[in-house]
């Protein structure tokens, strides 16, 4: 029973960082991709970005933290910064939705939507990028003395 807490911990951790931050990091180059000057040219992709976050967004909430027994004082801080990165995600995600809904949006010729509708949105990325980051650094240091100790 000991051990299958560390195990699951370890497995949403694991889920986080390598499945659903990498997917994001691919999402977010492929729509800086498209927004950048050569990107003009190109047919973004909304929905398809779209589709993937809100994905993501879904595979990050389905994280249970709560479902862990931390037995210590090590895994309740793991839980803890995990919690609040998968919160940061959220917040994340949701930003970026936002934002590539109101840009497919102009795309498609509403033309009630300006620019300075976007840039709330990227207030908001930018920000949360940061937090998520500084968290992340948290958490990574944690996880080392966790693997240290669960190895």
């Amino acid at each position: 029973m000991h051990m299958a807490q560390h195990d699951k911990l370890r497995k949403m951790v694991d889920e986080f960082n390598f499945e659903i931050l990498d997917d994001y990091k691919i999402v977010t180059q492929k729509i800086k991709e498209e927004s950048g000057f050569l990107g003009m040219f190109k047919k973004k992709q909304y929905d398809k970005h779209i589709r993937k976050l809100t994905d993501l967004r879904k595979r990050a909430g389905r994280i249970n933290v709560d479902s862990i027994e931390a037995n210590d004082e090590l895994m309740r801080d793991i839980c803890f910064l995990l919690k609040r990165v998968i919160a940061d995600f959220d917040k994340l995600a949701g930003a970026q939705l936002n934002m590539q809904s109101k840009l497919k949006a102009k795309a498609e010729g509403d033309k009630s939507i300006k620019m300075s509708d976007v840039s709330p949105y990227m207030k908001i990325i930018n920000e949360t990028t940061d937090k998520m980051n500084k968290d992340l650094r948290k958490l990574d240091i944690r996880w080392a003395d966790f693997l240290e100790v669960y190895a």
